[in-house]
């Protein structure tokens, strides 16, 4: 058999591309061959591939812990409009793990997962801990986040391992306006995407 991939997502840039077209070609694969295999099967499968392959074989809103292979689906989640800046370099994965230092403590943690009833608990909540690391191998992408937040965003947060950063907005239209303000104020320099969750 072979398969030809047409790439869509920029390489190595924080959107999951590699993790999200591997999940699909499984599952394609599990139709086409008829394996008969179920989804928790397939993500078992899918978490040898990568951390986030499950995540996209599960097809939900979710929160994900462990490496990426539990998941809970995320329920009510309100409508989300976001901006998102790719500043067009490349920014390998294994190396923003490799300069990421783990606090690692041998207190139990009691952590519950956060009630996302409305936009502000969303933009309150976020939190990704390769961002320090990325930020500090490419201080623009602080910049970026100030952008975003000076174009209405609620909040901004670096995507993945980076480099791509979004930020959230209120509603479609601050979203696609923001978009179209920073399109013009980095032009030429970063790729300004809209993007809103289904």
């Amino acid at each position: 058999m072979e398969i030809t991939l047409n790439k869509q997502i920029p390489l190595a840039s924080g959107l999951g591309g590699g993790s999200s077209d591997a999940a699909t070609t499984l599952m394609a694969l599990n139709e086409i061959c008829s394996l008969g295999l179920q989804k928790k099967e397939l993500m078992q499968l899918g978490a040898k591939l990568g951390a986030d392959v499950p995540f996209f074989i599960f097809g939900n809103s979710a929160f994900a812990w462990g490496i990426g292979d539990k998941l809970k689906t995320c329920k009510n989640l309100p409508k989300l409009h976001f901006v998102l800046i790719n500043p067009q370099f490349p920014l390998s994965t294994k190396t923003v793990y490799e300069n990421l230092n783990l606090r690692l403590t041998s207190e139990k943690i009691n952590y519950s997962i956060p009630r996302l009833w409305s936009l502000s608990d969303v933009a309150q909540e976020l939190h990704n801990d390769l961002e320090e690391v990325s930020i500090k191998m490419h201080p623009e992408l602080g910049d970026l986040k100030q952008i975003l937040l000076r174009h209405g965003a609620l909040g901004a947060l670096m995507s993945g391992s980076g480099p791509t950063v979004f930020g959230i907005y209120s509603d479609e239209k601050s979203a696609r306006d923001a978009s179209l303000a920073i399109a013009k104020e980095v032009y030429g320099r970063h790729i300004v995407f809209f993007a809103c969750s289904l």
